[in-house]
């Protein structure tokens, strides 16, 4: 039951971040756990994993457009592959 209040206080009060409109290009479920592809603004991908109850209750499906909010710490920025 702690967990079901803990998750209704998030929904009221969104973890602090940088907050994106996006939409989502492709989900992929592999057992309990879906990978998530979101596009932003056309130019960049963003991919993560989420536990299929999240997935469901946020409504994350492809087409989706959905607003994410995203830690700072938990922005890992990476070096664009090379195309030689």
């Amino acid at each position: 039951m702690a967990g079901r209040a803990a998750d209704r206080d998030h929904r009221r009060h969104p973890a602090r971040g940088r907050a994106l409109t996006v939409r989502c290009a492709q989900c992929l479920v592999l057992g309990d756990t879906v990978q998530v592809a979101l596009e932003v603004g056309g130019e960049a991908t963003l991919h993560f994993n989420v536990p299929v109850h999240v997935a469901r209750r946020n409504g994350v499906e492809p087409g989706a457009r959905l607003r994410v909010s995203l830690l700072s710490e938990g922005i890992h920025l990476m070096r664009p592959r090379s195309h030689q």
